[in-house]
């Protein structure tokens, strides 16, 4: 996953070595590969906060949907789990305020501390790859249809309270997503 941060340009990602996957990065520009120790399994990057100075990186242990969401300092230091959280995607607000995250069929906001859980909308799908726009007002997603397996980009606008306005999905011409 290619996360941009304040410090330059990096990349983030999911290195597997032996029986374990490690998260690591490295310089777009090329350079070493830096191993990033994290006392959690199988870590997955998700997001980057906007200033580079935080990942939200979910610990994918075991053979369930959801997983822990955790916080991880880019400069080092100790993760901290945000309570109450388990989901399968989450990005950062760029203010960095919130955190939306996608559990189930539905999509969430929290503060980046687990406090002020609440859900945004449940949906008819499973949501994936979030991104906020930069004014805060729109939530992009994919949203995967069962049993067909159909993947189809959707926005979601809120007012400035982060309530739901309405939903609706995007349609880019020449567009085709996963697969």
């Amino acid at each position: 996953m290619y996360l941009e941060s304040a410090l330059g340009k990096q990349l983030y990602f999911t290195e597997n070595l032996g029986d374990k996957e490690i998260l690591s990065s490295m310089a777009v520009s090329g350079g070493p590969i830096l191993r990033v120790t994290l006392p959690l399994p199988n870590p997955q990057p998700e997001y980057i906060s906007a200033d580079g100075r935080f990942l939200l990186v979910i610990s994918d242990e075991g053979h369930e949907v959801e997983h822990p969401l955790l916080v991880v300092p880019t400069a080092g230091g100790p993760p901290h789990q945000i309570a109450g959280v388990k989901c399968h995607s989450a990005a950062w607000s760029p203010a960095r305020d919130w955190i939306a995250f996608a559990s189930g069929k539905a999509i969430y906001v929290t503060s980046p501390e687990g406090g002020g859980t609440r859900l945004l909308n449940r949906l008819d799908g499973i949501p994936w790859s979030l991104q906020w726009s930069a004014d805060r007002k729109h939530l992009v997603y994919f949203l995967q249809s069962l049993p067909a397996d159909d993947t189809s980009l959707w926005q979601m606008h809120l007012d400035g309270n982060l309530n739901v306005e309405y939903t609706e999905p995007l349609h880019i011409a020449g567009a085709r997503c996963c697969g």
